[in-house]
């Protein structure tokens, strides 16, 4: 069940024409080798019946990719696809909006959306996408539409330049500090459901937890295509107080790493796990302190939780999620699949309703 959804996800994206974007296969590579993992690289190349042992980038892209895309086994769309499929989940911080049903229709309306992509000057990128390494400001780089479930998708992909600490020197009575200077590619991605639901997907950044001047200036952005004023931030309150009420119906899907519960006396309780392994439910005093919080009009402010692999089913691996921050923000840290990404996001809608 999994091998055939998984050739779904894939298939779904052939419909994509790059014809008037030709593409530098060593560009894309190298996007692989920063964006992808071995073990799914790996696990790309046994779906596609070819040699999949891989001990290196180097290794994997010499004698694995090249020879494939020399035969044919591969092609520079599969590549592209793959790349899309790898770049677009997890490792982001997610924030949930919705509008009128009627509204995203509108919006998702092709004949529509031509017509707003030929005003802004983007129709060369529908159904077109463009890859694009270190832009030297944020680009829209490809606006696709679903004919399956009525989606858009929007990217935008940008270059960030952060300071990473590396290090201290001692002069006499002076103290020098080391940083260098990091520059990564950073992808977001913007998600309009037919029923009017939005996710907007913004890449995790090394040394910050703060994302609204990403936000806002992804908004900037998408609002020629999508408008802002049409959509109202979905609260994740809801979910959050089912991890109270119902953590023990929730013990076998979810593990509970940390809790915090906050009071309207302002108190603050917050429990932690031994380890990111270890499960609060596992620990009666840990859940028995929390219940006995949630009682007295406690409510939960922030968790820390894993989706548990469900083995022959979705999520294939453990799935690790931050709820906290804004009303409509939860975050993926890690990369994920596209099935185990939408698997999740299907999860929080629920218990979120």
């Amino acid at each position: 069940m999994i091998d055939g959804e998984h050739n779904a996800v894939y298939e779904s994206r052939k419909c994509v024409n790059m014809s008037r974007h030709p593409l530098d296969v060593n560009v894309l590579l190298d996007l692989l080798k920063q964006t992808a993992t071995l073990s799914s690289i790996s696990q790309y190349l046994r779906d596609k019946g070819l040699p999949s042992s891989t001990t290196s980038w180097e290794s994997t892209i010499e004698s694995r990719l090249k020879p494939a895309i020399k035969t044919g086994s591969i092609t520079v769309l599969d590549l592209y696809n793959f790349l899309a499929c790898t770049e677009e989940y997890g490792a982001q911080h997610i924030f949930l909006y919705s509008c009128d049903q009627h509204s995203a229709q509108d919006v998702s309306n092709v004949k529509h959306l031509k017509e707003v992509l030929s005003k802004v000057g983007l129709i060369e990128i529908f159904q077109n996408p463009r890859v694009v390494a270190m832009p030297s400001q944020p680009i829209v780089t490809e606006v696709r539409h679903s004919d399956d479930d009525e989606r858009i998708v929007i990217k935008v992909v940008e270059k960030r330049i952060h300071m990473e600490f590396i290090g201290e020197e001692v002069h006499g009575t002076y103290v020098t500090k080391k940083y260098q200077k990091k520059v990564e590619r950073a992808v977001n991605v913007a998600c309009l459901h037919a029923d009017g639901f939005l996710e907007l997907r913004i890449a995790s950044h090394k040394n910050s937890s703060k994302y609204a001047n990403d936000l806002r200036a992804f908004w900037d952005i998408i609002t020629q295509i999508i408008t802002k004023d049409n959509f109202s931030e979905i609260s994740l309150k809801s979910i959050k107080e089912r991890f109270c009420s119902a953590r023990a119906t929730l013990h076998n899907e979810i593990r509970f790493s940390t809790s915090k519960m906050l009071n309207d006396f302002g108190t603050t309780l917050l429990v932690a796990s031994g380890s990111q392994e270890s499960d609060l439910m596992d620990d009666e005093g840990a859940s028995s302190s929390l219940a006995v919080f949630s009682d007295h009009d406690a409510y939960c402010d922030s968790a820390n939780i894993f989706f548990k692999c469900n083995h022959g089913q979705y999520p294939t691996a453990d799935i690790h999620v931050l709820f906290g921050g804004e009303i409509n923000e939860f975050a993926i840290p890690a990369r994920c699949d596209q099935n185990n990404y939408q698997h999740v996001l299907k999860r929080i809608r629920s218990l979120n309703s």
